[in-house]
């Protein structure tokens, strides 16, 4: 399924899940503690392209209106190919990846255990990658994204949620080549607009 009709149809069956299940039920909602610890499931991809691996982080809810997130990333590479005996040389790569969000959500409905909120959020990522050891490849990315999502609360201390978002790409990317005599450096700069992500969140509240 592809991921933008995942999302909506998740949204779709939260929503007619808490509209049937209304009458008699405990408002999680509304009544969840204030902060939550957050863990992405499936590779959310955190905000439109420029970080894969933001797998932790924090959302505080200012009241029943509002709430401000936080995330952070941390990935560290390495791979190494030896073959002997024989004449192929060894092959050694490396590559970090550093990575911060920020934002906030506006809810938007509140039925039952379901919460459907949408708000905006920024992200800075720094990357760095050494294909072999005369090229080194540093990136810079910033996204500002729209978000529009859903959380639905098994009790008030879990809740699982879905996410899309939809935004815009700054990219900066600089390679320096140092396999002749002189070092050469080549600097590229992309920018996207309309880059979607989808992914799922889960909440520990506390």
């Amino acid at each position: 399924m592809r991921p933008r009709l995942l999302i909506l149809t998740l949204l779709v069956t939260l929503l007619a899940a808490s509209t049937a299940s209304a009458a008699g039920t405990t408002y999680y909602a509304d009544e969840a503690q204030k902060g939550a610890l957050l863990f992405s499931l499936g590779g959310i991809t955190a905000a439109p392209g420029a970080l894969d691996d933001i797998g932790i982080g924090a959302r505080w809810r200012l009241n029943n209106g509002m709430a401000l997130r936080l995330g952070a990333g941390l990935l560290k590479h390495s791979y190494e190919r030896k073959i002997s005996p024989g004449s192929i040389p060894k092959v050694e790569q490396t590559g970090s990846l550093i990575g911060l969000e920020g934002g906030v959500e506006i809810t938007l409905f509140r039925s039952a255990p379901v919460l459907i909120y949408t708000g905006g959020i920024g992200q800075l990522a720094y990357t760095s990658s050494q294909p072999n050891d005369k090229l080194e490849i540093t990136t810079t990315r910033l996204t500002l994204s729209g978000v529009l999502g859903a959380t639905y609360f098994f009790t008030k201390g879990v809740s699982l949620g879905a996410e899309y978002r939809l935004g815009l790409l700054y990219d900066s990317e600089t390679n320096e080549d140092s396999s002749g005599d002189k070092t050469v450096t080549e600097d590229e700069v992309t920018t996207d607009i309309g880059v979607g992500s989808v992914g799922f969140i889960l909440g520990f509240w506390f």
